[in-house]
C-alpha cells in the first residue's frame, strides 16, 4: 500500500498492473474472511493500474499545451490537459469517481470535475506510514503504531480527523454512502471494538465491543458488511469461542438477528445485501439477514459463491473442488459446471459463464485460467490459458472476458479478448503491459524500442479490430492509467494529465 516517490519506478518496470472490472471474483476469498475486505462485488473502474504521458515538461498553468505527442493518423484524438507538474503515482479511484494519487511525497485527491486537487497527507513516509482507497474514502494513518488516528477525506467531510484512536487499515464503507464502520482497541490485544460513523460525525457509535482478530483461533477469524440497515458481523465476541454471524444495530442496541450460531469462516452477500450464504462446517446455506423465513440448504462445505446481477442464481466452489450453480430459491438441483478447481477467477453478469483456475497461485495472477458455460453443462469446460496467465475482466455485456499470458520476465505479455458465447479468442496485443480495463473499453500500453518510450493503446469490445493510439512517448517506467467516470487519468514522473475516457 505504501508506494510512493521515485522508490516506485524501480518496481514497476517489472510488473504488469490491472484494472478490474466486470464481475471479476479476485476479492471473493477475501471478503468472506479478511478483516479489511468489504466489498463483494466492487464497481468495475477504481483500481491501480498504469498509462501516461512522457512529454517535455510544461508550466502547468497552461493546460493542453502541447502535453501529448500524438500520431497524426490516431482516428480518435483525445486532447489531453496537464493537471500538475510533479511526480505523480496514481494509487486508486473512489466509487464516486475521486482519483487519489501521490504527488512527490503528498497524498492527493483530485475531486471529480476539479482542476486543482486537494491534499490529504503532506510528506508520507513509505517506511512507517500506510494508506487505503474504499468506498467513498480515502484513508491513511502515521507513524509505526498499529493504531493511531485515521486521517480521512471523502467529498463530503474533506479532510478530517475520523477517530482518534484506530486499528490500523480497519475501514469498511457502506455502499453508496459516507457512512463507515472501522475498529478501535479492544480491552484485550486479541480484539477490538467496532464503530460506526459517517463521514465528519466523529469517533460514532460502539456496534460490537471486543471482537476477536482471530489470530490464536481460525473458526474466529472476522468479516464484516453493512447490509441495508445494519452490520452484518462475523466472528467470537467477548469470551464466546464459539463464532456466530449476526446482524447488530447501527445505534448501539445490541444484535438484531442471529443468522447462523456455530458458524465456520466464510459469508457471501448478495448484490441487494438481503440475503447471504453461510456455513457450519459441514453444510452451506442461503439465509435472510433481517430474520424470518427458513434456512435454505445449499451444499456442503464451500470456499467461495458469487451470485448473480439479479441475485436468481449462485455460483460456488466447493471444498472438494466442485464447481456448481444454483437457483437461489431452489438450490437443491444445482447444476455440476466442473471439479478439480482451486479458485473462482469470474463470472458473467446472468451467471452463465464461469472461469476458474485449476492450477497455479491465482492469488498471485499465476494460473490457468478455464471457462464454463452452464447453458451447455455437458460440455468440457474450455481452457483459454494453460498456465501463468490471469483474468482482467469480463465485458459489462458478459460476451467477453479479457484475460493476459506474461512472458518471462513479466514486463509485458499476450493480451486477449474470449468471446464466450463463440468460443473464439483474439488476440489484441502480444507486447502489452499495464491493462485496464473498464468492462467496454480496453486499454494497455506497448513499449517502442526505437524510441525507447510507451505507447497508449485502446479498444472497444464493440469494435476490436480498431485500435485507438491514445497518446505516445511516455515514459516507460513510471506510466501509469486509471479511469474514473468520464475521464482517463495519466500520470508518471513528469506530471498528472486528464484525457475524455473514450466512449464505449
Amino acid at each position: 500500500m505504501q508506494r510512493v516517490g521515485e522508490c516506485v519506478a524501480a518496481v514497476r518496470v517489472a510488473l504488469v498492473s490491472v484494472t478490474i472490472a466486470g464481475t471479476i471474483l479476485t476479492a471473493l476469498a477475501a471478503c468472506s474472511s479478511s478483516d479489511d475486505a468489504v466489498v463483494a462485488y466492487p464497481p468495475g473502474a477504481g483500481h491501480p493500474t498504469d498509462g501516461t504521458d512522457d512529454a517535455s515538461e510544461e508550466d502547468a498553468s497552461a493546460p493542453g499545451a502541447d502535453d501529448a505527442a500524438r500520431d497524426a493518423t490516431t482516428p480518435e484524438p483525445l486532447v489531453g490537459t496537464k493537471l500538475l507538474a510533479a511526480s505523480v503515482f496514481l494509487e486508486g479511484v473512489t466509487t464516486d469517481g475521486h482519483l487519489a494519487f501521490f504527488a512527490d511525497a503528498d497524498l492527493m485527491v483530485l475531486p471529480s470535475g476539479a482542476s486543482t486537487p486537494t491534499t490529504v497527507v503532506k510528506d508520507f513516509h513509505n517506511d512507517t506510514d500506510s494508506w487505503l482507497v474504499r468506498g467513498r474514502f480515502v484513508a491513511a494513518w502515521l507513524g509505526t503504531a498499529a493504531k493511531g488516528p485515521m486521517t480521512l477525506w471523502s467529498s463530503a467531510s474533506g479532510v478530517v480527523t475520523a477517530a482518534p484512536l484506530t486499528v490500523r487499515e480497519t475501514l469498511y464503507p457502506r455502499g453508496t454512502s459516507d457512512s463507515f464502520a472501522y475498529f478501535a482497541p479492544g480491552t484485550s490485544a486479541l480484539q477490538d471494538d467496532l464503530y460506526a460513523t459517517s463521514a465528519g460525525a466523529g469517533p460514532g457509535t460502539l456496534v460490537v465491543a471486543n471482537l476477536d482478530r482471530g489470530l490464536l483461533d481460525s473458526q474466529c477469524r472476522r468479516s464484516v458488511f453493512f447490509t441495508p440497515s445494519a452490520l452484518l458481523v462475523a466472528g467470537c465476541v467477548g469470551a464466546d469461542s464459539t463464532p456466530r454471524v449476526a446482524t447488530y444495530d447501527l445505534g448501539g442496541g445490541g444484535v438484531s438477528n442471529v443468522v447462523l450460531q456455530g458458524s465456520a469462516p466464510g459469508v457471501w452477500l448478495d448484490h441487494a445485501a438481503t440475503h447471504a450464504v453461510v456455513q457450519t462446517s459441514a453444510q452451506s446455506s442461503i439465509r435472510a439477514l433481517a430474520g424470518g423465513g427458513s434456512p435454505v440448504v445449499l451444499d456442503t462445505s464451500i470456499r467461495q459463491a458469487a451470485f448473480s446481477a439479479d441475485d436468481s442464481k449462485v455460483v460456488y466452489l466447493r471444498s472438494d473442488g466442485a464447481v456448481r450453480r444454483a437457483s437461489t430459491a431452489s438450490p437443491a438441483s444445482p447444476i455440476n459446471l466442473a471439479t478439480g478447481a482451486i479458485q473462482l477467477l469470474a463470472l458473467s453478469p446472468d451467471a452463465r459463464f464461469t472461469a476458474f483456475a485449476t492450477k497455479g497461485t491465482p492469488s498471485n495472477q499465476d494460473s490457468d485460467i478455464v471457462v464454463v458455460d452452464a447453458n451447455a453443462s455437458s460440455a468440457a469446460p474450455r481452457v483459454l490459458a494453460a498456465d501463468h496467465a490471469w483474468v482482467a475482466g469480463v465485458s459489462t455485456s458478459g460476451s467477453e472476458l479479457v484475460f493476459f499470458v506474461p512472458d518471462d520476465p513479466p514486463i509485458q505479455g499476450t493480451l486477449s479478448v474470449a468471446s464466450l458465447g463463440t468460443g473464439t479468442t483474439q488476440t489484441i496485443s502480444t507486447s502489452a503491459q499495464r491493462v485496464v480495463f473498464d468492462g467496454r473499453v480496453l486499454y494497455w500500453q506497448e513499449f517502442v524500442v526505437a524510441k525507447k518510450t510507451n505507447v497508449l493503446k485502446a479498444v472497444r469490445m464493440s469494435d476490436r479490430s480498431n485500435v485507438i493510439v491514445v497518446d505516445e512517448d511516455l515514459d516507460p517506467l513510471t506510466t501509469q492509467v486509471m479511469i474514473a467516470g468520464s475521464k482517463l487519468f495519466v500520470g508518471n514522473k513528469l506530471g498528472l494529465w486528464s484525457y475524455p475516457a473514450l466512449a464505449p
